[in-house]
């Protein structure tokens, strides 16, 4: 039984992908199912592909940014090129299905696969569609939703809210671990900072422009982004560019408040946590996805929104909750109702329909 995965380029591709790899190897045993995973020569993907030990084939992938670049010039060349290799290799490998996770990378084989008449199972993290999935749903068997949408799909599958796949390392973690892990010194509450995959810079200065006050009401985890890291570690301050899954684990169990950017994989995990959050959306994310995400997270009390760039508005939240048990208990309380705790099964049961 041959399933082929594709996506990748950033973290939100990445990390869902490797979920549900990982889940349908649980299947591997009985189903005997064997996985080719298709996405950018030398991307990030490859390397998830490795340490997974997944066979990975790289494509030529055009990208089609929104705005001007003479990049976009050559990558349009790249496009029926990467559409002839996705071609050649789907008829090799001859796959009953292909699980498509978005971004340009996936285009050239969801649509060759369509083409061919293997079916495609699509998934879609965000609030707002992006815009290679909105193409693709139009082709795609089947596709699978992370939270219920409510803009008007031009789809013709059939359409299911699952949930976002999380990586199981994230979810299980030990609170006296965490605590020999981190070594925050005193007892006051721990706060976890996270800017995604790629990082906050505006997030990173807010916490290096007050961090001695931060300090005097609560503990700090913080991540950085990668070659983000501008401080080291001191007192009550945890600072690294990033962590694995399992150590992210270690900081999610004793966070009593999170700062974070509003991707979808992250919203996943907070969501997975119940813990009480505040959310600073990207305001140049693609079709301003995170903002949307965030909307939805408030409008449920499962999240606190700050409009980015004030960074006092920020700073008085962040101290008012900390002092707000009835409130950070309420928003733990509504971002459980959020978690899908099945969707790694759900999706790789959707999957197997169709192999």
């Amino acid at each position: 039984m041959r399933i082929v995965l594709t996506g990748g380029g950033t973290g939100g591709h990445i990390c869902p992908l490797a979920a549900v790899a990982s889940q349908l190897r649980l299947n591997e045993q009985d189903k005997n199912i064997e996985l080719l995973w298709l996405g950018e020569a030398g991307g990030r993907e490859e390397l998830a592909a490795k340490r997974l030990n997944i066979k990975f084939t790289g494509l030529l992938c055009g990208k089609v940014r929104r705005y001007f670049s003479i990049r976009n010039l050559f990558d349009l060349i790249k496009l029926p090129l990467g559409f002839m290799q996705a071609f050649l290799i789907l008829a090799k490998f001859k796959p009953r299905v292909v699980f498509s996770k978005g971004g340009y990378v996936s285009w050239p084989v969801s649509l060759a696969a369509s083409l061919m008449g293997i079916k495609v199972v699509l998934h879609e993290s965000d609030m707002v569609m992006g815009l290679t999935n909105k193409i693709l749903a139009r082709f795609a068997s089947k596709v699978l939703l992370g939270w219920p949408i409510k803009e008007n799909l031009d789809i013709k599958g059939e359409i299911k809210v699952v949930g976002n796949p999380i990586r199981s390392e994230v979810l299980t973690a030990d609170r006296a671990t965490a605590l020999n892990f981190f070594k925050l010194a005193g007892k006051s509450p721990v706060v976890l900072v996270l800017g995604g995959s790629q990082g906050a810079s505006e997030i990173n200065k807010f916490i290096s422009a007050n961090l001695g006050e931060l300090l005097s009401v609560c503990r700090i985890i913080h991540l950085t982004g990668k070659n983000k890291k501008e401080i080291e570690s001191r007192d009550g301050y945890y600072v690294a560019e990033e962590l694995s899954a399992s150590d992210l684990a270690l900081a999610y169990v004793l966070a009593d408040l999170i700062i974070s950017r509003a991707g979808a994989n992250t919203l996943a995990e907070i969501a997975a946590w119940a813990k009480p959050t505040v959310l600073l959306p990207l305001a140049s994310s693609a079709n301003n996805h995170q903002l949307a995400n965030a909307e939805y997270f408030a409008s449920q009390q499962a999240a606190v929104i700050c409009e980015p760039g004030i960074a006092d508005n920020l700073k008085l939240l962040v101290v008012n909750l900390l002092r707000d048990q009835n409130k950070l208990l309420l928003l733990a309380k509504n971002v459980k109702k959020l978690a899908y705790p099945n969707a790694n099964q759900n999706i790789a049961g959707e999957i197997l329909k169709y192999a």
